[in-house]
């Protein structure tokens, strides 16, 4: 009841959002005035439909993005299979904007069986940053920090989708100072989406970028996150599990347990990522190394990830950087027939979970993805990826599972 609730009031909102400058403009003048002009809508070079005010004041531009997958495996005997199919795997509608003085952003996710919220926030500038309240990702790793159409591979590293804070309800104060960015958050473990509180959290972030050019840069951060776990809300139990899944989103049948503290007594964690990447030309690297401890009344947790990416251009361009928040961002290819991108990346994530009695149990996982992108223009991409991914029990020595899969994407932002 509380998600249908809370969706419904996501949507409300996005429906306020897309009316805001025509409420504004509908404003009275006082007598003797002459006529305003009408509110200007346009469709700017950078793609989606900007509705303005006459003053100036309100401002919203509709915004989407859809991303249909599909996924071709072949498993071996030891692990549950997984099924090839297709699945949308977001469908996204949104709107942003300024009203107010105030920044906004409103996106809901259309995938999957029910409608979820993603951004939910409104900003403005406070000094030399921008504070931020409502959901929005509170900042920790390169990676997860970059937006799903611009990662390079299909699907996001071990590390990002298992360490990283992801959508959270909060405060957050972020901003740039020469080849330095910074961000801060507070913020509860109780996304939009939730049905119930689960506890709270803090992280930070530091990058610097000495270079920072078109072609050529050179970014190294680190960022550190705090979480408490704890019973609240509707009672339900407190506890961190963290799974992923080896072979993209679709393998279902491949989603592991890395670690698991669930004993119905509050779990404290401390997370920990070094970020390194850099372009050159049509090069680029990027790679990070994670760590998460986690500990509760029967025992203690750990988490250990790291992965390494490397991508070139065959049609010249260089991945484009967003120094101004050390993230990367939207390519806009050279040619008529779009950008060819070919990548490779090495991922690893380790988990061990120690209970009081001396009991331990591990898992970890490998994969080796090839791809090839082809950035048709700046907003629509094709994505190619294969993967070959292995699991073990490494306490004793014992292979889990082996597979090979074929995944493909079809995506378009407006």
């Amino acid at each position: 009841m509380r998600i249908m609730k809370r969706s419904w009031m996501a949507a409300s909102l996005m429906m306020w959002a897309f009316a805001a400058p025509v409420r504004a403009n509908e404003t009275l003048p006082p007598a003797n005035t002459p006529p305003a002009a009408s509110s200007e809508i346009t469709m700017p070079s950078s793609g989606g439909l900007n509705v303005t005010s006459s003053n100036g004041q309100f401002e919203v531009t509709l915004r989407g993005r859809i991303q249909v997958d599909g996924g071709a495996f072949h498993n071996d005997a030891l692990g549950t299979k997984n099924v090839s199919g297709t699945e949308f795997r977001r469908a996204r509608l949104g709107a942003a904007g300024r009203a107010f003085g105030w920044r906004y952003m409103v996106e809901v996710d259309f995938a999957g069986d029910g409608v979820e919220a993603q951004d939910l926030w409104i900003a403005r500038t406070l000094g030399p940053g921008q504070l931020t309240i409502g959901q929005f990702k509170p900042a920790f790793s390169v990676e997860d920090q970059t937006s799903d159409l611009y990662v390079v591979m299909q699907e996001r590293s071990f590390l990002a989708s298992t360490l990283a804070p992801g959508f959270q309800i909060g405060v957050g104060y972020a901003g740039d100072v020469g080849a330095f960015t910074y961000g801060a958050a507070l913020y509860n473990l109780d996304r939009n989406n939730a049905s119930h509180d689960r506890g709270y959290g803090g992280s930070g972030r530091l990058t610097f970028a000495p270079w920072r050019t078109e072609g050529r840069v050179l970014h190294v951060g680190a960022a550190v996150a705090l979480e408490h776990t704890d019973l609240m809300g509707d009672g339900k139990q407190p506890g961190v599990t963290l799974r992923v899944r080896t072979a993209g989103h679709l393998a279902d049948g491949s989603r592991f347990l890395l670690m698991s503290l669930n004993d119905n007594s509050p779990v404290n964690s401390t997370k920990g990522v070094l970020e390194l990447a850099g372009v050159y030309g049509p090069l680029s690297l990027q790679a990070e190394v994670a760590q998460g401890r986690y500990a509760c009344r029967s025992g203690k947790g750990r988490l250990n990830s790291w992965y390494v990416q490397v991508s070139g251009f065959l049609t010249g361009e260089s991945r484009a950087y967003d120094a101004g928040r050390g993230r990367f961002q939207r390519l806009t290819p050279r040619g008529g027939l779009g950008a060819v991108e070919l990548a490779v990346r090495y991922d690893v994530a380790r988990g061990l979970t120690t209970l009081a009695d001396g009991v331990s149990s591990g898992t970890e996982v490998r994969a080796a993805t090839g791809g090839v992108n082809w950035y048709v223009n700046e907003r629509v991409r094709l994505t190619l990826n294969g993967i070959l991914a292995t699991v073990e029990d490494p306490l004793n020595a014992t292979a889990l599972d082996d597979t090979r899969a074929v995944t493909a994407r079809v995506q378009l932002e407006f």
